[in-house]
């Protein structure tokens, strides 16, 4: 007896927890080889889709698609239908999402996609801006004037969100929701167009800088900076990224324009301290002093996994060690942990190698006297920069890869850098183990190589032949291996 309740326990648990995915199913024979993706915008950094499950998937030939995830129990998320080949959008909305929704995409006579299911009620929501239209704020940077644009998309929005609240009777959960998102759209939408001024009219926007500051200053107010309860809403995770960033750069453009202004804001006047600290990051560790003096809670917890979500795409782990530590001792039980502990220990065991025997330092004044020294061999040579984004994430990806696959073979490595700085330089050659031969170029250097490769950009590729011929590679990235390998096998033949 005592064995048979268990499993019916256990089938019981099973049941409720099948019951509890959420599936979204649809039947548009009109769409039939789109493409459904579904974005989830509070979720980016944590994708918890079940295994077994996709976040895109195409429409049949019979017009029929399915997700079934474990979603959050209170969650919005974005569905696209997309035309690939021919590059349309046939679909996009909102959808608030509870466990347990069964979800129904079908078309009607006129080709209109209509909505039904369990939790039907909640997503009538054709006509809500995903994104406001920046497009008739481009050439005004006067932030009283923007803000009645944004301010007419927020109030339609809101007419939309309010009569649905009132027709189809919708959950609590989704209004308290949807108000959080609308809440905090206005900021968000604010902070994207500061953000794309301050990059296209950077010297016009500099006289109303001022003004913004007030505005924004006015909306905190009405929707508090730092609030746990609005971690829900889709416009609240883009207002406070937006907002680290803009801060960063605002920052960053006191430094240059009003250092003693800078001094005193950040490091109490010690300018000392403050130079110091931007010789040697101030990227990541300037991140975390905005985050330290504006979140708190389980919004500077989210804002350190922005911060450890920039490191990684940037391949840029300043201050790795001390930043991460930092977050541990004030979040030991973060379910982010989980999600960046391998490779940020992974950087902080990189940060600590030292350079091998098998690094070789040269200096060159010309590019003949490069091809002189490497006479007789077949080099592969790599234009990088510390400093250069792009150059370090190739290096990061593959580069060790490329050195195990042409180990033994006669190809020779050279990494030449470009207006670096040397103790950057060394330190990311030690933190990737990129041994072969190193360059620190002059810019007259620089320019002579690029310009015999007719090359602009950096990370640029090349080929020395064992005959001192120079050539730039066909392919663009590391990536492309099947184009690159084809041209280093060419040259390593002659």
């Amino acid at each position: 007896m005592k064995i048979s309740f268990i499993v019916l326990l256990y089938l019981l648990v099973i049941i409720d927890s099948s019951a509890q995915k959420t599936n979204i199913k649809g039947e548009i024979p009109s769409m039939k080889g789109a493409w459904v993706s579904i974005t989830r915008p509070t979720q980016l950094l944590v994708n918890n889709i079940s295994k077994g499950t996709s976040t895109r998937t195409v429409i049949s030939e019979t017009g029929s698609f399915s997700f079934n995830a474990d979603f959050l129990n209170k969650e919005i998320i974005i569905l696209t239908i997309r035309d690939m080949q021919k590059d349309v959008k046939l679909f996009e909305q909102y959808f608030f999402i509870t466990k347990g929704d069964n979800i129904l995409l079908a078309e009607d006579d006129n080709k209109v996609v209509t909505i039904s299911g369990t939790g039907a009620k909640n997503n009538q929501l054709k006509g809500v801006s995903l994104f406001y239209n920046y497009g008739q704020t481009k050439q005004d940077s006067l932030p009283y004037r923007i803000n009645l644009i944004v301010n007419k998309f927020y109030e339609n929005d809101k007419r939309i969100i309010d009569s649905l609240i009132i027709s189809q009777n919708s959950s609590n959960d989704f209004n308290e929701i949807w108000n959080y998102h609308l809440k905090y759209a206005r900021q968000a939408s604010l902070y994207h167009i500061y953000d794309d001024l301050n990059n296209t009219q950077k010297e016009g926007f500099k006289s109303n800088r001022q003004s913004w500051q007030n505005l924004f200053s006015t909306l905190q107010k009405e929707a508090p900076l730092s609030d746990e309860k609005a971690l829900v809403a889709p416009a609240y995770h883009t207002y406070i990224s937006l907002f680290l960033e803009t801060k960063f750069i605002d920052a960053y453009d006191d430094y240059f324009d009003e250092p003693e202004k800078f001094y005193k804001e950040w490091y109490n006047g010690d300018s000392l301290t403050a130079e110091t600290a931007m010789r040697k990051d101030f990227r990541n560790q300037f991140r975390q002093k905005i985050i330290e003096r504006y979140f708190e809670g389980k919004v500077k917890e989210q804002m350190y996994a922005f911060l450890f979500e920039s490191m990684i795409n940037y391949t840029d782990y300043s201050n790795v060690e001390t930043i991460y530590n930092d977050f541990r001792k004030q979040y030991p039980n973060s379910r982010f942990i989980k999600y960046f502990k391998k490779p940020l220990e992974e950087a902080i065991s990189n940060t600590k190698r030292t350079l091998t025997e098998k690094t070789f330092f040269l200096t060159m004044q010309n590019l003949d006297e490069i091809l002189k020294h490497f006479k007789g061999q077949t080099v592969f040579v790599d234009m990088w920069g510390s400093w250069c984004g792009p150059c370090r994430e190739q290096i990061s990806l593959y580069a060790a890869a490329m050195k195990k696959q042409y180990k033994n073979k006669g190809l020779t490595f050279l990494y030449i850098t470009n207006y670096d700085k040397e103790a950057k330089w060394k330190e990311l050659i030690a933190f990737y183990k990129l041994e072969g031969y190193h360059i620190f170029a002059s810019r007259e250097l620089s320019q002579e190589i690029m310009k015999a490769l007719k090359s602009t950009s950096y990370p640029s590729y090349a080929i020395i032949d064992k005959y001192g011929k120079i050539e730039k590679t066909r392919a663009e990235s590391l990536e492309e291996k099947g184009i690159l390998n084809v041209q280093i096998e060419e040259a390593l033949k002659r």
